[in-house]
């Protein structure tokens, strides 16, 4: 009776895990000219094309090489438009290449001028060119010209939920199993 106890009790608390592991946290470090943008960016779990939407929290450090600005859902906003922005299991990607496509993280609001992470497709802007990574972090604006699809978050790998869940009923059966010895 126990031993059914036992494997109920995990069963469940693999479910909450589960539930828990919709959103993903991805990794932001990347260096633009002698400044960077370092932090996390959070998910809904949505894999393919990303919107405005499936961003449900973040906190990242703009460095322009002078100053610094902390940017967080508390006080900024994103916007994510076109398609340009997709996410895997491992990563946050940029398609450079897409027309129409931009992605800004900015405080106070979208268009306000400072405070940015920036990135743009070929015919969308946020600083007048195309194709670019920027950042501001309130004293001047970064810029490099990017190509192609590139990795703007990576995530370390994190085990499946259902890998844990068998550990955990093997562990439960090794247990049960030495007991009746």
């Amino acid at each position: 009776m126990k031993l059914k106890s036992a494997v109920a009790a995990l069963a469940l608390s693999g479910l909450a895990f589960a539930a828990s592991a919709a959103t993903l946290t991805y990794n932001v470090s990347r260096t633009i000219g002698s400044g960077s943008v370092m932090g996390t960016i959070t998910t809904d779990g949505t894999f393919g094309t990303l919107s405005t939407g499936n961003i449900t929290a973040w906190s990242l450090t703009f460095n322009d090489g002078t100053s610094s600005f902390v940017s967080n859902q508390g006080n900024s906003q994103v916007g994510v438009f076109g398609l340009g922005f997709t996410a895997d299991i491992d990563s946050l990607d940029f398609n450079f290449g897409q027309a129409g496509a931009a992605v800004d993280f900015q405080s106070p609001v979208i268009g306000s001028g400072v405070d940015y992470w920036c990135f743009d497709g070929t015919s969308l802007s946020c600083t007048g060119g195309h194709s670019t990574e920027n950042v501001n972090g309130g004293s001047a604006t970064l810029s490099i010209s990017q190509q192609g699809v590139i990795a703007m978050a990576t995530r370390q790998a994190v085990p499946e939920p259902a890998s844990l869940a068998l550990v955990g009923l093997a562990l439960v059966g090794a247990a049960a199993s030495r007991r009746r010895r």
